[in-house]
């Protein structure tokens, strides 16, 4: 597979671990004491593994404007997980997505609304909404209770539609 370059969220995440692991010294722990579980403070959860998983997805449409095409741009999105070993359980499953300039300065008086839902199903329930003040910042949205069950552990392989939808009535 050709190789891609490591987000800077995760380099700052592996040199502050690296750093803190080797001020922890075990030895140097009074008998008896227990670790801390561990915790990414920076993402504000537990455990100890974090995964950066690109989507494998298409757009649904042509990458036409959305004025152009009378609507408003949905696509989607993959995520292999078989990474994820069956004894992980995720803490936090947090959906980013960056939009080019071109995109983050289009219509952006009223702001949009994201949603989420698993791909193939149809015409059934949205799992997630949220709105979107605007395309220049990243969009986060938490997946984790909203798309599938937190006590569950991973799929193999996660296939969400996105749509983003204008707030102004009959903008796209």
């Amino acid at each position: 597979p050709e190789s891609r370059p490591v987000p800077p969220v995760m380099w700052r995440l592996f040199r502050r671990r690296d750093h803190q692991e080797a001020r922890a010294d075990p030895r140097r722990m009074p008998p008896g004491a227990t670790l801390r579980p561990c915790h990414v403070e920076e993402l504000g959860v537990a455990g100890n593994i974090v995964r950066h998983v690109l989507d494998r997805g298409a757009a649904a449409r042509p990458p036409e404007p959305a004025s152009a095409a009378g609507q408003c741009p949905e696509w989607t999105v993959v995520f292999d997980l078989s990474a994820v070993e069956p004894a992980e359980r995720p803490s936090q499953a947090r959906l980013e997505l960056r939009f080019e300039a071109a995109e983050a300065t289009a219509g952006t008086t009223g702001g949009w609304e994201l949603s989420v839902a698993p791909a193939g199903a149809g015409l059934g329930p949205v799992g997630l909404r949220q709105v979107v003040p605007t395309l220049g910042q990243p969009v986060r949205a938490e997946l984790l209770g909203s798309i599938w069950a937190r006590n569950a552990s991973a799929p193999r392989s996660l296939r969400l539609t996105l749509a983003l939808r204008h707030r102004t009535p009959a903008a796209c």
